[in-house]
């Protein structure tokens, strides 16, 4: 006689979840209840609650014992990164007291005094936010305010340098964009929610930024002190924010984009003006990408094979629309 074969796992999970047939004996197990657990279907008084055998949770639960699958369910805590309405009001209000103050309409020295002011007030109200009123798991550090103080003053040097108002109005959404969206995508950043794509958008905030005071370095009417300064603070402090966001120490950081700052003011200095300020412009801007590059990855110990061709190649466009620009002279 054949022996009796074995039922499936599909069999017994459905003997667990339905129960035992009618005519099957069942062997009770355990303290007989009292007459109140009786009556209620509960335990004893004073006892622990019996656990649930009905529900969709209950049979989910059979089902996956009998199937041998166990597993532990957690629930993980995501961060809230609340919208950027704080720092919209900033680059508001930012963007109209710039348009207020520029020095067609205040004088020179009473617009560059009032710039500064309102640089200062940019990063105190920035920080203060950041570090106090913003949640903990979202603080993106105390040097947030770095990129949108440089948003402030490259804002301040394009309404300074240009009467066009196309200009000066591309000058305002750039400016109001930036000081809006850099504290952001950094409070973005510190609750682990970056993805590829807002990394982008921090690489072109920084980029942003840097525009107008290339600009600037490459203004014929500016003295060469004048367009190194411009030069010099814009581009370190895209540099910085840039650097920092790959986790670099914030020291390591200042020196690296320090030096592709300097680098950059000094060659603005001496060849602003010089040739077409579009092509110094241009040429500017890809040398200060590829220097950010190349000592940002050194600072950070990543300076492969890769990123030193992909940045040095910057460099090198850099140098050809240098002599570009002096053979079209």
């Amino acid at each position: 006689m054949s022996p009796r074969p074995r039922p499936s796992a599909f069999a017994r999970a459905s003997v667990e979840l339905r129960g035992p047939g009618p005519d099957t004996e069942v062997e009770l197990t355990g303290e007989p209840l009292t007459a109140a657990a009786a009556v209620e279907g509960g335990p004893e008084e004073g006892g622990p609650p019996a656990p649930r055998r009905t529900g969709h949770a209950f049979y989910a639960d059979e089902a996956r014992r009998a199937l041998g699958i166990v597993r532990e369910i957690r629930a993980v805590a995501v961060a809230r990164v609340p919208a950027p309405l704080f720092h919209g009001a900033v680059g508001a209000g930012v963007a109209v007291t710039a348009v207020l103050v520029r020095p067609q309409a205040t004088g020179w020295v009473l617009s560059i005094a009032l710039d500064i002011i309102l640089a200062v007030l940019t990063a105190l109200a920035i920080i203060h936010y950041d570090l106090v009123l913003c949640e903990e798991e979202t603080r993106p550090g105390p040097d947030s305010f770095i990129l949108p103080v440089a948003a402030v003053i490259s804002l301040a040097v394009s309404l300074a340098g240009s009467t066009d108002l196309r200009v000066n109005a591309l000058a305002v959404l750039i400016g109001t964009g930036v000081i809006v969206a850099a504290p952001h995508l950094a409070a973005m950043r510190a609750a682990g929610q970056e993805t590829p794509l807002l990394r982008q958008l921090r690489e072109i905030t920084a980029v942003l930024v840097c525009v107008p005071a290339v600009l600037a370095g490459a203004a014929p009417g500016l003295s060469w002190w004048v367009r190194g300064t411009v030069v010099l603070l814009g581009t370190t402090a895209g540099a910085y924010d840039a650097v920092r966001a790959d986790g670099v120490p914030w020291r390591r950081t200042a020196l690296a984009a320090l030096a592709a700052g300097l680098a950059t003011a000094l060659t603005a200095a001496a060849a602003g003006g010089l040739f077409g300020q579009a092509a110094i412009a241009m040429s500017l801007l890809l040398l200060w990408y590829g220097l950010r590059g190349l000592l940002g990855g050194l600072s950070a110990g990543r300076l492969g094979r890769g990123p030193l061709l992909e940045y040095g190649a910057f460099i090198v466009a850099a140098g050809l629309a240098f002599g570009v620009a002096a053979a079209g002279r």
